[in-house]
């Protein structure tokens, strides 16, 4: 029975109340936004203080005999009066205290680090202080609606945070002050259907409160992650273009590295350079048309496709490059590899991507392998594999290679990590394929994925 309820209701609930993770970027805006708007509370609380100070004392000190006249009149206890002036005052002087604490604390370089907890303090302080120091003089107080109001307004970050501020004082009213058997003030009973009205109310204004505050960091949210996304296409273009663009370039400036005023230019690196300006423009077209990298968005334009002639394509836009590291690449075909049913344009990503991934992040002299024969059952589908033998990936690394925007910790040249790998794996699963990546630190990386053998092939299988 008791490991039903735990599977049931306990874990949903732990799981519930569990803070997701955030991003560093987003964790830095709610912490400068809780301190900017912890100031901008406490300043506002500043005069209100002052203002509720001022007509308490008008009340009960300058129109004192209208305020006990009525005081008796309402709680018959006639020893109410003396008690219910030192409550104000304590908590008058017990407000500004806190007020100021928290105002100090803000200013201080604990405060700017610990911002949650300094809302803690001043948000559970506030709610809770005419409870607390109306218990020890005996004259139980009501939690302040109110103040869940304010609070929802000037502060709407963690949710979380505000039901802890707000189910203390509620507590405190609904439990503490029944179990010391502070039920009346003075001969007026404190517990009736009023009372039980009142902790119905609160709660339905906690709970749009919470909502308020859950709904304003969700847009929040969703606004970091917009950006985010555009950043990726952005970085997308930037990721795709800067290989085809580096190899001419690199080439034009061997061209003018030749003393000779007038060069000519062989018609194979002219070709070469033409290629590369069309699978630019190609490319700018396929980010055009997914607009983002993701499964279900991303747009194929299948065709039977010979992988070799592929291969050798996308090897000689990156030969200056590999010149350039001192790398070796080999390229490991069969001749009758059979054509693939796959975007051309997608898959000289993939294959562009992988390689540039081993060039940028392995060693100069590191060996690169091209490898792709034909497997699954019935033969129907091509697993091509890109192999180094640089620095390799650690096992922690290695679940998250994948991810976007997955990063080393401790090093900027992990292999195998940033946002061509997430492209890789959106275009080949768009394929119907699988992708996957083996790798021992020291020794190297084998990238690996599958593409389907093209239709007509398969029908003669």
């Amino acid at each position: 029975m008791w490991r039903k309820l735990q599977t049931q209701f306990i874990q949903p609930l732990a799981c519930w109340w569990q803070p997701r993770a955030e991003s560093a970027e987003y964790l830095v805006w709610r912490n400068q936004f809780l301190l900017d708007r912890l100031q901008i509370a406490l300043w506002i609380a500043f005069p209100v203080i002052v203002a509720h100070t001022a007509n308490s004392f008008v009340i009960m000190f300058w129109q004192s005999q209208e305020f006990e006249r009525d005081l008796l009149k309402l709680y018959e206890d006639a020893t109410l009066i003396l008690r219910l002036r030192t409550t104000t005052i304590v908590n008058l002087a017990a407000l500004f205290a806190i007020l100021f604490s928290c105002l100090i604390l803000r200013q201080s370089r604990w405060g700017r680090r610990h911002p949650a907890v300094l809302f803690l303090f001043f948000s559970v302080s506030f709610n809770s202080i005419d409870l607390i120091v109306g218990t020890f003089f005996g004259i139980p107080a009501q939690p302040d609606s109110h103040l869940f109001l304010a609070q929802a307004v000037l502060i709407p970050v963690c949710w979380r945070w505000h039901l802890i501020s707000q189910l203390v004082p509620i507590a405190y009213y609904a439990i503490i002050y029944p179990v010391l058997g502070l039920t009346k003030i003075g001969n007026r009973a404190l517990y009736n259907t009023y009372s039980f009205q009142l902790v119905i109310t609160l709660c339905w204004i906690g709970i749009i409160c919470i909502l308020s505050v859950y709904l304003y960091e969700r847009l929040k949210r969703s606004e970091f992650e917009s950006r985010r996304q555009l950043c990726s296409v952005i970085h997308a273009i930037s990721h795709d273009l800067k290989n085809p663009v580096m190899g001419s370039s690199l080439v034009l400036q061997g061209l003018l590295l030749k003393p000779d005023a007038k060069l000519s230019v062989d018609r194979a690196v002219l070709e070469q350079l033409l290629a590369g300006s069309d699978r630019q423009i190609n490319l700018i077209n396929s980010l055009l048309e997914a607009q983002s990298a993701e499964v279900g968005t991303l747009i194929l334009h299948r065709q039977p496709l010979h992988l070799k002639t592929l291969i050798i394509q996308v090897t000689n836009d990156l030969d200056a490059i590999f010149r350039l590291h001192n790398m070796k690449i080999i390229v490991s075909l069969n001749n009758d590899l059979p054509s693939v049913n796959a975007d051309k344009t997608q898959i000289w990503r993939v294959f562009n991507n992988l390689i540039s991934n081993a060039l940028t992040h392995n060693p100069r002299g590191t060996q690169i392998e091209i490898f792709a024969e034909n497997t699954g059952d019935r033969m129907q589908w091509v697993r091509c594999s890109v192999r180094d033998n640089g620095i390799g990936i650690s096992p922690a690394q290695l679940p998250h290679v994948f991810e976007l925007y997955t990063r080393g910790t401790k090093s900027r040249r992990m292999p195998g990590l940033g946002l061509g790998l997430y492209l890789c794996q959106q275009i080949v699963v768009a394929h119907g394929g699988e992708i996957g990546v083996t790798s021992q630190p020291g020794i190297g990386s084998d990238f690996w994925f599958t593409l389907p053998v093209a239709e007509s092939l398969r029908s003669e299988v």
